[in-house]
């Protein structure tokens, strides 16, 4: 049995590098991402020395991308896909991007096709890179991951159709043959479809019955080659037929335990990736071309930050949910590599456009996590300049005479809560919020409602901080809740403000801009399971509770003067 050296070579490159470049970004404090793709350019610099072929290189960031997208096919959901942004605006961010993509390529000098094909790998986001820093931020869940999940969701569907249409570009495929491409596909999309509500659950039944680790992590596996082969047999790509794997899992009662048992697969194929892609980079190309490469970044980097922040927005969306989306998204990923290197191999776009793709889109992998990061002070430099109370209306703001009252930022799950509790105890509560269905809610239950954003000082003088006696902030945003704070604060000196937080870190920082009490809800769900606990194995109430008051907490209390 011969061996294949390239391939081995190739791989033991890949590794080491991932090595290397997730140390160096652990130590310098960037996302370890930036370190893969980095690592991956320096190699790619030396690749003839080191004796590497770009085949083999392109071979492993294919094999990497789909099993990385196998893993994020999981977690996403074809629920996502039932909400105005996936219907109305994913599709028109792709369209307007796409165009926008084709007129900057045109203007340097490529044909019609190559450039609508530049322009649609222009419009997809990296989903893995978009679900990283949701879960870097606890977004997973919120408003935010919602409407990132919705359009990375229709981006990555909207593959199947491309890929198919490809070969039809270049006269590769006769109108009907690619029809019968298309029709292909949506049977494949229909098949696993249906596989994920009869078959696949009764497969993982039999074998979660065999309490097999082994097993249930290679069924999962052999599912998705099985639907990259098919893919790559009826002429779309391997990657795309392994997101649809995931996504077939995802429908499966035992979805969360395929996932848990593939998040370590999932570090690995990311960066074989992400590496394999820094070493496709051509540094000599990037180096003449530095100014098309510069261009195509920023205009890919602000472009779509501003297309999708203002189509966010437009359906309704908090402003500041709406731009986190925009720069969440803003990067082309894993599947404008899959649609660069498809084009390529059909001849559809020249070799001096498919580096341009792949510069940008190392480019703007590099970018993006940096100008997320930097999002709450931009949005706190803007919130000082941009007088947002103007644009919004309010439901039922409170009585001229009301003081000694309490404010209640955000009606959510949380929020609700605290409103019935303080009713019972015969509080007075103003409840600000921007949702108008939630405020209907609370004004149906005899409650003064503001509608507007609580880290808005228009907003808090509308509620009457400086009368209040009480602020209490339920929003899930960590910023918000900040900002809301340092507001208050400022409006009020001696009011007391009781906060959310998520974590120790979050409480801290809140405590800094005034806040009197920080509840973790860690910390206080750990205090009652103790304290039933202590009373369930025989220890007296009274007992319990002095013993739980007085374990250590990281977090202060507050006494209302």
């Amino acid at each position: 049995m011969e061996s294949n050296p390239q391939l081995i070579n190739t791989l033991a490159v890949v590794v080491l590098g991932a090595v290397v470049g997730g140390v160096a970004a652990s130590i310098i404090r960037i996302p370890i991402i930036l370190g893969y793709i980095l690592t991956g350019i320096v190699l790619g610099a030396f690749r003839d020395e080191i004796g590497l072929q770009v085949s083999a290189i392109s071979g492993t960031a294919e094999f990497g991308v789909a099993l990385l997208l196998f893993i994020v096919g999981m977690e996403v959901s074809f629920q996502d896909l039932a909400n105005r942004l996936a219907a109305v605006g994913a599709p028109l961010q792709i369209l307007v991007t796409l165009g926008l993509g084709a007129l900057l390529a045109r203007s340097l000098g490529f044909e019609m096709v190559p450039s609508l094909i530049a322009g649609y790998a222009g419009a997809l986001s990296s989903t893995a890179v978009a679900l990283k820093l949701l879960e870097a931020r606890n977004h997973i869940g919120s408003n935010l991951g919602s409407a990132v999940l919705a359009y990375a969701l229709v981006q990555d569907l909207s593959l199947v159709l491309a890929l198919a249409l490809l070969p039809l570009s270049v006269g590769a495929a006769s109108l009907g043959g690619a029809a019968a491409q298309v029709g292909w596909s949506l049977a494949l999309v229909a098949a696993l479809w249906a596989a994920s509500t009869r078959i696949v659950p009764m497969m993982l039944r039999a074998i979660s019955r065999t309490r097999s680790r082994e097993l249930f992590i290679l069924s999962a596996l052999g599912l998705c080659f099985a639907a990259a082969v098919i893919a790559d047999k009826i002429g779309i790509s391997i990657a795309v037929g392994a997101f649809l794997a995931g996504m077939t899992l995802s429908r499966s009662e035992f979805r969360h335990q395929v996932i848990a048992e593939s998040i370590p697969f999932r570090e690995l194929f990311g960066s074989f990736f992400f590496v394999s892609l820094g070493m496709l980079i051509d540094l000599q190309f990037l180096l003449e071309h530095w100014l098309p490469v510069l261009s195509l970044t920023v205009m890919i980097l602000l472009g779509k930050t501003l297309i999708i922040g203002v189509l966010t927005q437009m359906l309704g969306f908090h402003p500041r949910v709406a731009v986190s989306t925009g720069l969440a998204l803003s990067q082309i990923g894993e599947f404008s590599f899959v649609m660069a290197n498809s084009a390529l191999k059909l001849d559809v776009i020249p070799r001096e456009l498919y580096d341009l793709i792949l510069s940008a889109t190392a480019m703007t992998l590099l970018l993006s996590p940096l100008l997320f990061a930097a999002l709450d002070p931009i949005a706190e430099r803007l919130s000082r300049r941009v007088n947002f109370g103007r644009l919004i209306s309010f439901v039922e703001p409170p009585g001229e005479d009301t003081s000694g009252h309490a404010i209640l930022c955000g009606y959510g799950r949380v929020g609700r809560r605290i409103c019935r509790l303080m009713k019972e105890l015969n509080l007075r509560v103003v409840v600000v919020d921007f949702d108008a269905r939630a405020l209907r809610s609370a004004c149906e239950h005899a409650y003064a409602t503001v509608f507007g954003d609580a880290s808005n000082p228009e907003i808090l003088k509308r509620c009457q901080a400086e009368k209040a006696q009480l602020a209490i902030l339920a929003m899930p945003d960590r910023f918000t809740t900040v900002l809301t704070a340092k507001h208050v604060r400022n409006l009020n000196p001696n009011i007391a403000i009781v906060a959310r937080a998520h974590s120790s870190g979050s409480a801290d920082e809140l405590e800094t801009q005034g806040v009197n009490a920080a509840v973790v809800a860690e910390e206080e769900t750990a205090k009652a399971m103790v304290r039933e606990c202590l009373v369930l194995t025989g220890i007296q109430v009274g007992k319990a509770e002095e013993s739980v008051e007085d374990a250590p907490s990281a977090r202060g209390h507050a006494g209302f003067d």
